[in-house]
């Protein structure tokens, strides 16, 4: 947008989540019971880093090994990616700063979840 000088203005919003913590998509229609049970552990994986960051972690391979640890706990769950990234460029943050995002990709049987979370935004 910048790079490019475009008159666009992006606008953030929180994400939307059942009573569980499961984002609110249209694509969770396809999860079948079992998989809607074990959902929220997207979820969950992303709020364990974000308490290790609110705690003082700033190394991004540590909050991304921390969520990574708990998805990989979830049989028939295939993680895509977790990373940290800076909202701007994307890039990887070193160290990590208030306002970098935590995203997550994983497939749980054909449905693929996405979930992210801002570092520093949270509560817990």
């Amino acid at each position: 947008m910048r790079d490019f000088a475009l008159p666009v203005r992006i606008v953030t919003l929180p994400t939307v989540r059942e009573a569980d913590g499961l984002a609110m998509s249209s694509r969770n229609a396809y999860l079948d019971p079992g998989q809607r049970t074990q959902a929220p552990v997207v979820y969950r994986a992303l709020t364990r880093a974000a308490r290790l960051f609110a705690q003082g972690e700033t190394q991004s391979g540590k909050l991304q090994a921390a969520a990574r640890s708990m998805l990989e706990t979830v049989p028939g769950l295939e993680l895509d990616y977790v990373c940290v990234v800076d909202q701007a460029t994307l890039r990887t943050p070193d160290p990590v700063l208030p306002g970098s995002v935590l995203a997550v990709a994983v497939k749980l049987g054909s449905t693929r979840l996405i979930d992210n979370v801002v570092l520093g935004a949270e509560r817990f």
